[in-house]
């Protein structure tokens, strides 16, 4: 995840993590 930028490291883990960040918004 080092690979992508800070703004997007904390949504992209939770994609990654749960794999259905757009509803936790």
């Amino acid at each position: 995840m080092q690979a992508l930028p800070r703004t997007t490291t904390g949504k992209v883990q939770k994609f990654e993590l749960r794999g259905e960040g757009e509803n936790d918004q």
